[in-house]
C-alpha cells in the first residue's frame, strides 16, 4: 500500500467514525449545530479520501478548496451527480453558520436533514471507491 493509499484509507475511516459521532450527538440532544458540524466532517473526510485515492494533487487544506476540487473533478465530469455537490455545499454553509455566526438557531429537523445528507454522501463515496481498480 502506498502512502497515498494509506492516507486515503485513514481519511475514509475518519469519515466512517465521525458518522456515529453525529448520530450520538443527535440522540443525546447535545445540540443540533454540533450534529451539523459532525455531518459536514463526514463529507469532508470522505471527499479527501476520494481525492487521495484517485491520485489528485491537492495543494490546499481549505474546506472550500476541497469542495471546489470535488466539483471540478467529479461533479462537472459526471462521475457524481450534482445532487452530491448541492448536499455538500448546503451542509458546509450550515456548518459555517452554526459554528461561526451569532444568534443562529438550528433545529433538530435541520440537523436530521444534514445528518441524512452525510449518510447518503458517505455511501456514494464508498461505493465509488469500491469500484475503482
Amino acid at each position: 500500500m502506498t502512502d497515498k493509499q494509506a492516507l486515503s484509507a485513514y481519511r475514509l475511516r475518519r469519515a466512517e467514525e465521525t458518522l456515529p459521532d453525529a448520530e450520538k450527538t443527535l440522540q443525546h440532544g447535545i445540540g443540533p449545530a454540533a450534529v451539523i458540524n459532525r455531518a459536514y466532517y463526514v463529507m469532508f473526510y470522505a471527499v479527501w479520501a476520494l481525492l487521495l485515492r484517485v491520485g489528485l494533487k491537492v495543494k490546499t487544506a481549505k474546506h472550500i478548496g476541497i469542495i471546489e476540487i470535488f466539483d471540478r473533478e467529479f461533479v462537472h465530469t459526471g462521475e457524481f451527480d450534482g445532487h452530491y455537490s448541492k448536499m455538500m455545499h448546503k451542509t458546509f454553509a450550515a456548518r459555517q453558520d452554526g459554528d461561526y455566526r451569532d444568534l443562529v438557531v438550528v433545529t433538530i429537523p435541520e440537523a436530521e436533514k444534514y445528518l441524512n445528507f452525510s449518510r447518503e454522501f458517505l455511501m456514494a463515496i464508498k461505493s465509488y471507491l469500491q469500484n475503482l481498480p
